[in-house]
């Protein structure tokens, strides 16, 4: 007992969780509450709103922070923060994060990610959260946070406290940016932890002790307030989605016989134990739910989605014109074949090149470092998904996606964007270039609707070889003077796009 005394003060979400399923295993008395967030999936579709020639946009996304292993299940179950939810610290929310919302095999936390921009500098905007607790006996104890920072880790925490407290189950509102400027360009980035808060050692429903456990859902709405308009997203709602059966797949365990054109000789690629190689959808459904595990004469598996490569027809979803929304559950695991010799895990190469009506993905986990060719000609698609900041490789990412109005932020550790947004002819505006970018080539080649400012901060960009090919409108592009970026691009731009150094 000593021992777990200790280790209670080491972690943050302590033993009492353990405690509460021991009683609960044996039959005992006490009650406990597990809560699901009501959403479609892991993504809340983002909206956009145009006003006086702005697009504002608002998007919140539960962040997979990519437990391993995989959590038990993604139910919350009561965690205990050691402090009043009303007097929450950084510190507090770190190790939270630290531990991936998880200890002992169960969530004790959510994480949603909440991202606001406009196309126009916006001098005073809102946004607006609110939550609700729901179907629950007791909604006492739901607990939030909400904090600046990263996906791993927490800047300043803003507001906090109890979710029936501060919202009262209605349409309260709460202003996270606190009525701030919002600039092109420059997102405003904000993460809600939802969590449920552990009062002892044994979280019961706070009336007479029953044999029911007690069970509850959250939901809410996220609202952004710009130039008059507003735009806004919604927890809502919704059953639980239904797994995609393994049976709409054609599928490999064990070895996969993977037969190499090139030199007419079959490979024998072995899979890893426990692992289900999905090498093929073959059904009608347009909305495509993987799961974290299929589970095949009572043995669990974990599928691995398969991309070869942009100019392949061997990836999972080549070339289906007929899926809409896919989402992956967390664990999901993304592979593609190295020279036809093995697997390569991580990257999604060519995954749903072709797919012309495809508009939603969400849960692309942090682990992926390669999105080469992912989303090529996907001409339905709209909106970007947000790019892990694990990826260093977004070459032809998009390329062909002729309906793209947003494009995604580009995160640090992006290193190649050659032909990442070539014959997107929608796109508008493009992303910032972050300072570790070193090779540009046709990265904008075929944008017919590309204008105004694009600022490159990366002095070490080498390849610039028609970047801004058949592009018409006026483009300023900003770079750092004296640099490499610079003399790259100095006498290799076309007439529309003019070049203005600036001091790093």
């Amino acid at each position: 007992m000593e021992e777990k005394n200790n280790e209670r003060k080491k972690i943050l979400l302590v033993i009492a969780i353990f405690i509460v399923l021991i009683a609960i295993s044996v039959g005992g008395v006490y009650a406990y509450f597990s809560a699901r967030a009501t959403n479609s999936g892991q993504e809340i579709t983002g909206r956009t709103l145009d006003i006086n020639g702005s697009t504002l946009t608002i998007a919140a996304s539960r962040l997979n922070l990519n437990p391993s292993p995989a959590p038990v299940s993604d139910n919350l179950l009561p965690a205990k923060f050691g402090v009043d939810p009303t007097e929450m610290t950084t510190t507090q929310v770190n190790k939270a994060l630290s531990k991936q919302c998880v200890v002992g095999g169960y969530t004790g936390c959510h994480v949603w990610k909440i991202t606001a921009s406009t196309t126009q500098d916006v001098p005073t905007a809102n946004i607006r959260l609110n939550l609700n607790v729901n179907t629950v006996t007791d909604k006492d104890e739901w607990s939030y946070v909400v904090y600046t920072g990263t996906d791993s880790s927490a800047g300043a925490v803003l507001n906090k406290g109890l979710i029936n407290t501060d919202f009262g189950n209605t349409t309260n509102t709460i202003d996270i940016h606190n009525g701030a400027s919002l600039s092109t360009g420059t997102p405003a980035v904000y993460y809600v932890m939802v969590y449920l808060n552990n009062t002892n050692s044994v979280q019961n429903d706070g009336t007479a002790v029953g044999t029911t456990n007690e069970t509850g859902a959250y939901n809410g709405s996220v609202i952004l307030e710009a130039m008059g308009g507003e735009v806004k997203v919604n927890f809502y709602e919704e059953e639980e989605q239904e797994a995609t059966p393994i049976s709409d797949f054609t599928y490999a365990i064990g070895t996969f016989d993977y037969y190499e054109t090139a030199d007419d000789t079959d490979d024998d690629i072995v899979i890893p134990a426990g692992e289900v190689l999905l090498l093929k959808y073959n059904g009608s459904d347009t909305v495509i739910n993987i799961p974290s595990t299929y589970i095949m004469n009572g043995i669990e598996y974990i599928p691995i989605v398969y991309g070869d490569g942009p100019a392949s027809e061997e990836s999972t979803f080549y070339a289906n014109e007929n899926i809409t929304e896919v989402n992956f559950a967390n664990g999901v695991l993304f592979a593609d074949l190295d020279n036809g010799e093995s697997l390569t895990f991580n990257t999604m190469l060519g995954l749903f090149t072709g797919c012309t009506n495809l508009v939603s993905i969400s849960g692309i986990p942090n682990s992926i470092t390669s999105m080469s060719g992912t989303f090529s000609n996907c001409t339905s698609l709209v909106n970007a998904p947000e790019i892990p900041s694990s990826v260093t490789n977004l070459n032809g990412t998009f390329f062909g996606c002729t309906s793209l109005v947003d494009a995604p932020v580009i995160p640090s550790s992006v290193t190649s964007l050659n032909v990442t947004f070539s014959g997107c002819t929608s796109l508008i505006n493009a992303p910032e270039i972050p300072s570790s970018v070193t090779s540009m080539n046709n990265t904008f080649a075929g944008c017919t609707n590309l204008e105004g400012a694009i600022r490159i901060n990366s002095s070490l960009v080498n390849n610039v070889s028609n970047t801004f090919r058949d592009t018409t409108k006026n483009i300023t592009l900003e770079v750092p003077s004296g640099s490499t970026t610079y003399n790259s691009f100095n006498g290799n731009v076309p007439a529309n796009v003019t070049i203005s150094p600036f001091t790093p």
